[in-house]
């Protein structure tokens, strides 16, 4: 969910790469970060997840947020992918939204989840 990103900016993250795969999506984004003034601040990738993870793969994140399609595997193979890149910072944490019970095939750590209605938030992070 790109707002995340955008709200971050707004109360003072340095920085934060969005990606979206949808064309629309990315024109939204852009308007939004026009807007508030934080375009500068913001990395736009309009890409499936799996080629912007790697094009990231340098970076260490505090805070990766996912929000994949209901129903799907793509936010279990995101943070296994995330976890095998080393993306994460020492104590960085993953947020996943999700509307099921998922397990993770890797060594991170699923230490709370918050529900929202249907919407659950994973939170994720490396052993602590």
């Amino acid at each position: 969910m790109e707002l995340c990103g955008i709200e971050a900016l707004s109360r003072g993250a340095k920085s934060a790469v969005l990606c979206d795969n949808s064309y629309s999506a990315i024109k939204i984004i852009n308007k939004n970060l026009e807007k508030t003034k934080l375009f500068d601040k913001a990395k736009v990738i309009c890409k499936d997840y799996t080629i912007c993870l790697e094009e990231v793969k340098k970076q260490k994140f505090d805070i990766i947020f996912l929000d994949p399609p209901y129903r799907s595997e793509h936010g279990k193979k995101a943070i296994e992918t995330i976890e095998e890149l080393n993306l994460l910072s020492k104590d960085g944490i993953i947020i996943l939204e999700t509307d099921e019970d998922i397990k993770l095939d890797c060594s991170l750590n699923l230490y709370d989840i918050r529900e929202y209605g249907r919407a659950k938030l994973l939170f994720i992070s490396k052993e602590r």
